[in-house]
């Protein structure tokens, strides 16, 4: 698919998005994680794009950067006066509230777990943060009752941080948010024991996991993926030894996927469900390489994954593959690499345009068409927005 610059696909993701039915396993993978040095397969073209990038990184290519995102006019987050307000009334405590709010609509997460009667929610790498907001958000709206809410993030010791009274005045609100720093006091979802804490707390009772950690890659965009592997793998470990069988859904954030582990380790992930895609909401900008892994219908965790897993993790990203045979689960990997390329096309479109952006383009149509796109996005997922 190629895309014109500077323009967003015909149709929003949400109206083009397809589930994918896991195959039905009958017998055991036939795994042996292989030790070894990480093989980076990221198209070179990309990494020439990604890399133009970083000597460019300043206020102005910042505002770039907004000016040329077909949807950044939904929450702006800046005190940047060159940038119009947001068409949201609302003011989350981040970007991610409205990329939450968009996921469950596209899984339709309300009508999969339409049984459940007080829900049981975890959330990884976040604490509290804009995705336990959106649930909250959308629990009150479907009239729902969120029994408790636990989140698990690095323990930090700085209460200035930005955002920080916000989060406080939300925990205030909502008694039902437990924030969970584990045995050792560090929240630190790597470590075994705060994996273990967080697996006899829920107890396979979670009918929502997210897991939308991440590090700062600015100053090696192309090999984000290799990094934030291990933080994918526990964040998985964690999130199916507390999910719930059949109501459980996943939402993992990830980043690029071109290398044999990670692809494997998606192809894991996907037969663990009943329905999986993946999947990038509107307010994730375009130019980078975050994306989120969605499955519901979770379909139980045995004995033998749950290992699998743990050795994976134990390899850090000292790892060539996670089994050899080229036939396993092929058709599942043809699906991943399907959505990969279809989300390298509109990141490398994206860079393109964004580099090669003249501020001689009417900037004040760009804002306009921004306005109208992002007005239309708060009427579809029910958002308050202003009149325009």
């Amino acid at each position: 698919m190629s895309l014109e610059l500077g323009q967003p696909p015909p149709q929003p993701p949400w109206k083009r998005v397809t589930f994918y039915k896991t195959p039905i396993i009958r017998d055991e993978l036939d795994v042996n994680p292989k030790k070894g040095s990480w093989k980076d397969l990221t198209p070179q073209d990309l990494i020439e794009l990604k890399d133009s990038i970083g000597p460019k990184e300043n206020d102005n290519f910042d505002l770039i950067k907004r000016i040329t995102n077909p949807y950044e006019l939904i929450f702006t987050n800046s005190n940047n006066p060159m940038l119009p307000p947001s068409v949201a009334l609302l003011k989350p405590l981040s970007r991610s509230f409205f990329k939450l709010i968009e996921m469950l609509d596209v899984m339709k997460f309300f009508e999969h777990t339409s049984t459940v009667l007080k829900y049981k929610t975890l959330h990884l790498c976040e604490g509290p943060g804009g995705f336990i907001e959106a649930f909250l958000d959308r629990a009150e709206q479907y009239k729902k009752t969120v029994k408790v809410a636990h989140a698990m993030t690095l323990k930090q010791t700085n209460n200035s941080i930005p955002g920080w009274r916000a989060a406080a005045r939300l925990l205030s609100r909502h008694p039902e948010i437990h924030i969970e720093y584990g045995p050792n006091s560090t929240g630190n979802i790597l470590e075994e024991a705060n994996q273990e804490y967080l697996e006899t707390t829920l107890n396979h009772g979670a009918h929502l996991v997210t897991a939308d950690g991440g590090f700062d890659f600015s100053v090696d965009f192309s090999a984000q993926e290799k990094h934030v592997f291990p933080l994918l793998v526990a964040s998985t470990l964690v999130a199916f030894s507390c999910l719930a069988p059949t109501t459980g859904c996943f939402i993992l954030k990830i980043f690029d996927s071109f290398s044999i582990p990670t692809q494997q380790f998606l192809a894991i992930c996907s037969i663990h469900f009943k329905e999986w895609t993946i999947y990038k909401p509107v307010t994730s900008r375009p130019c980078n390489s975050e994306r989120y892994f969605l499955g519901k219908g979770f379909l139980g965790f045995s004995e033998s994954s749950k290992d699998l897993l743990k050795s994976v993790l134990k390899l850090d990203t000292n790892i060539t593959s996670i089994w050899e045979s080229q036939e396993q689960l092929q058709e599942v990997l043809d699906l991943i690499n399907l959505q990969t390329q279809k989300y390298v096309e509109e990141q490398k479109a994206a860079l393109s345009y964004v580099l090669s952006f003249s501020e001689e383009e009417s900037i004040k149509t760009l804002w306009k068409e921004q306005k109208e796109r992002s007005l239309k996005w708060c009427n579809t997922f029910r958002i308050p927005a202003k009149n325009i």
